[in-house]
């Protein structure tokens, strides 16, 4: 079986497929165990939330630039869906983000000494009632 590496994804925001020089998902779940005389006695459900980042290189960025323009602003690039899915022999992996709210972050990342291609960076929360889902399996309970 081969093994699932950062090379294997593909990423989406909605129906643009975009390259990543790095991107972040995280979950914070805020579910805490309910004690009974100082003892366990089940699950407390509290409040979740995921947010991440998406670094993105020129070109790329320059693609999502153009989508974001299509809808009028960045700020009306609002309640996309992040998807990344790697497929390789025998194994596959897909996290899903919905609803994702963007926040521009790192605009410019040069450095004029250096060699390395310049990247933006750009923060996310997710919004949506869908949440998250890894391998098709909602994070979230009903």
């Amino acid at each position: 079986m081969d093994h699932i590496t950062g090379q294997s994804f593909t990423f989406m925001l909605d129906a643009l497929q975009v390259v990543v020089e790095n991107i972040t998902l995280n979950i914070t779940d805020e579910s805490d165990v309910k004690y009974s005389g100082g003892r366990a006695n089940g699950i407390l459900r509290g409040k979740s939330s995921a947010e991440g980042e998406i670094e993105l290189d020129a070109e790329n960025m320059t693609l999502l630039t153009a989508y974001a323009a299509t809808k009028g602003s960045w700020q009306e690039l609002d309640g996309i869906d992040i998807r990344g899915i790697a497929v390789v022999r025998g194994n596959a992996q897909t996290v899903e983000a919905f609803g994702c709210m963007l926040q521009l972050k790192d605009l410019l990342n040069a450095n004029p000494n250096g060699n390395e291609a310049s990247t933006c960076k750009i923060g996310y929360k997710v919004a949506g009632k869908d949440f998250v889902k890894f391998n098709g399996v909602d994070y979230l309970a009903d």
